[in-house]
């Protein structure tokens, strides 16, 4: 017996199944929400070693691209020898990444270790510092003074308790923890799968394009290479430009710490040059703390430092961010705040770092969607068009009273001879 299928009712039987099936997942989400997110954070720890790998190939293909441009300009001039010019790149870009870890790790971990522990050996004077600090602050108002010392003295108990209690535990983690030495094989691993993909990122890229061809139309492939690109652009520009600016801030906060002489210049340095990568919120967070810390060794240097800071961060928006940022997001302030809380939020620091990148390219396919259905419309795409009322696009036209009877008997009617003499004319 042969069955007569109707594809209009296959096609929303199908539909039907889509929109139940989304719904049982949107469901599951909500009432799952924590294990789901158990099952993401599994996921991607396991795949530590594949993103620390694609995440250093990103950040040392601009460094290969400019090695291969120059000894493609000044040493393969003919071009004969493409997979020994990779090779030379790589070696380059790897000599180059491994002496700036070597560096940090000799330099900068150990004097960040010093100061951590003068702090912890002399926090005693510290609270004394504080102590006298408050007492001249706060001389003029009793009250304000007892609470404020009643605090700190509650604070100075929980601390020195705390301090005895967690120093040996810090101690041990310090000199060899499970959690860094995973972070260590995970990144060495990924360093040595980054060297795998920038040795054949033409390869997979057109591995990539073949599967996009062979499962989307073309309309499809283009919308999907155009993003593509400009997600490569927007990140690329963001991340890589952020991180030379954090090397600068950092830099130019350390000369100027070493110039005032001012104490934990490393920690403070490394501190800032940190939190700057935050977009809006960064300096406030790598300042305050370090201010704080500068005030409970002597209160002669907050004044300084925050002036200090002040002038760097005025350089940084004015001259050095402009120059190697540009417009490289093109998000508006009022869309960064609210990427920063949503992106901190759901997935801490990394979320407030990529989070303006990520909704850059959600801004721009947005408006450039809109702008495509105005166009469609006949209706302007200025933004500025839009500040007169609304009634200006959707008013019906203005009301005309009809003709009279006795109107219409005395409009002029032409003869048919003129009418036909009109037209062949």
């Amino acid at each position: 017996m042969k069955l007569n299928t109707n594809k209009r009712y296959n096609t929303i039987a199908f539909y039907a199944v889509i929109v139940i099936a989304v719904s049982l997942l949107m469901i599951i989400a909500v009432f799952k929400f924590g294990n789901i997110l158990d099952i993401v954070h599994k996921f991607f720890s396991v795949l530590s070693p594949v993103i620390w790998g694609l995440v250093i190939a990103f950040l040392l293909n601009p460094i290969m691209v400019k090695t291969e441009k120059l000894m493609r300009r000044y040493v393969f001039k003919k071009n004969t020898h493409p997979m020994l010019l990779r090779a030379f790149a790589l070696v380059i870009c790897a000599v180059v990444f491994l002496l700036f870890c070597a560096g940090t790790f000799a330099v900068v971990i150990p004097e960040i270790f010093n100061s951590l522990n003068d702090i912890f050996s002399n926090i005693s004077k510290l609270f004394s510092q504080l102590q006298n600090w408050i007492s001249k602050l706060f001389k003029n108002n009793q009250q304000l003074y007892d609470y404020a010392m009643k605090q700190l003295s509650d604070f100075a108990k929980d601390t020195d308790t705390l301090i005895t209690r967690v120093q040996p535990i810090v101690t041990n983690i310090l000199s060899g923890a499970w959690s860094f030495l995973n972070f260590l094989t995970d990144f060495l691993v990924g360093f040595i799968i980054s060297m795998y993909v920038l040795a054949a990122k033409e390869k997979m890229l057109a591995q990539s394009k073949k599967f996009l061809f062979a499962v989307f139309r073309k309309n499809a492939c283009k919308t999907i290479f155009s993003i593509g690109n400009q997600c490569n652009t927007v990140f690329s520009n963001f991340v890589v430009g952020r991180l030379i600016e954090c090397f600068i801030v950092g830099l130019m906060t350390f000369i100027g710490m070493s110039i005032l002489k001012m104490p934990y210049a490393v920690m403070i340095s490394v501190l800032v040059a940190i939190t700057d990568i935050i977009p809006f919120f960064g300096p406030f967070l790598g300042a305050i703390p370090s201010a704080l810390l500068l005030l409970m060794v002597d209160g002669k240097y907050v004044l300084p430092f925050a002036i200090m800071m002040l002038i760097i961060q005025q350089v940084d928006g004015n001259l050095i961010s402009p120059k190697i940022l540009g417009e490289s997001t093109g998000l508006p302030p009022f869309w960064v705040l609210v990427s920063l809380f949503v992106g901190g939020g759901l997935f801490g620091v990394v979320g407030m770092i990529l989070c303006v990148p990520t909704f850059a390219i959600l801004y721009d396919l947005v408006r450039t969607g809109v702008e495509s259905r105005l166009k469609k419309r006949n209706f302007p795409t200025q933004t500025q068009e839009y500040y007169a009322p609304a009634e200006k696009y959707y008013s019906p036209p203005p009301y005309t009273k009809p003709l009279s009877a006795d109107e219409l008997q005395n409009v002029p009617i032409p003869p048919a001879e003129t009418v036909n003499q009109a037209t062949k004319k």
